[in-house]
């Protein structure tokens, strides 16, 4: 069964409209953060065109349960492609760090026959930041030409880690941080108790795929709310010691550095709302300078170790 989508209305409202109209671009890229629903919505648009039950002019009417549904899901469906780093088309290396010319020329290849009928082909391209520099030239060619009834739906975690020349080629989608809101509903509706509420949408941090993870998953909970106190307690404490054992710790680990900086950044606009420390001027540069150096982290070879240092050391600095 497909994952519930929460939140990105006007997202979906908008390339809804697209669609009825019939002026769907050739080729979507959603960005954003990991863990907002980027791929989910990339699915359920690509379910939209051969759900058995959805209405076509409604990307949330997908049942996620029919042949077709099932099929994308779990990437074998013949009319939909799925690319990443961990999905290959004809490329036989067992580890990959990047997405190989290989597989994007194969991609050309399928997309430059012609569509059965009125069938349409699609491409779900995730970690679209991660293609090799062979792979994006190759790519670009393909979206000069992208031929009849195909559609294709890059993901990356920001438009700035796409090459320009691709980005003028695409229609660029923004998701951000659900609003606590639509977290809220989703577990009123789903009889998630009041008392564990706050908690679930403090750790969540309006990301819809950690949201979803821990109301489903009690010891995942439990971890993460042992990782934000931790991090929590070294802060308020302001340990530098413990911050830098922290810090070599998670440095190594690129899942836990975005998971630690998701957390610094949450409790310190806690502090912001609620006015301790330090003027609401200097804590917003302050929040904006961490999250420029995680940028950096993850876009660049900055040293991950120092990185996380100098996050640590600054997110305690009155």
């Amino acid at each position: 069964m497909s994952t519930p989508l929460i939140g990105h209305n006007r997202q979906i409202t908008y390339i809804n409209k697209s669609r009825s109209r019939g002026r769907l671009p050739h080729a979507y890229l959603f960005h954003g953060l990991e863990h907002l629903g980027k791929l989910t919505l990339a699915t359920m648009l690509a379910q939209s065109f051969f759900c058995l039950r959805a209405t076509k002019t409604d990307i949330r009417s997908v049942c996620g349960t029919c042949i077709a549904c099932a099929a994308i899901t779990g990437r074998t469906h013949p009319h939909v492609i799925f690319l990443d780093t961990h999905h290959t088309l004809i490329s036989k290396k067992e580890t990959r760090k990047v997405i190989p010319i290989e597989d994007i020329r194969e991609l050309k290849r399928i997309f430059s026959l012609s569509p059965a009928g009125d069938v349409w082909r699609l491409a779900i391209i995730n970690e679209a930041d991660k293609m090799s520099e062979e792979a994006a030239a190759a790519f670009l060619k393909l979206l000069e030409e992208p031929g009849p009834q195909t559609l294709i739906m890059l993901i990356a975690p920001s438009r700035d880690l796409v090459l320009p020349t691709i980005l003028s080629r695409v229609q660029a989608v923004g998701f951000f941080p659900v609003p606590e809101s639509s977290l809220r509903a989703y577990m009123q509706t789903n009889n998630i108790p009041a008392k564990e509420q706050d908690k679930l949408l403090a750790l969540a941090a309006g990301l819809p795929g950690i949201f979803m993870r821990l109301c489903n998953n009690a010891k995942y909970a439990q971890e993460e709310q042992a990782f934000a106190d931790e991090i929590e307690q070294v802060i308020q404490g302001r340990d530098i010691l413990n911050a830098l054992r922290l810090s070599e710790t998670i440095a190594p680990d690129s899942v836990l550095r975005e998971k630690a900086v998701g957390r610094i950044i949450s409790l310190l606009r806690g502090q912001l709302i609620t006015g301790l420390d330090i003027s609401s001027d200097r804590m917003i540069k302050k929040i904006k300078y961490i999250d420029r150096i995680a940028m950096l982290l993850e876009t660049t070879n900055a040293n991950p170790r120092l990185g996380m240092d100098v996050i640590f050391l600054e997110s305690m600095k009155i």
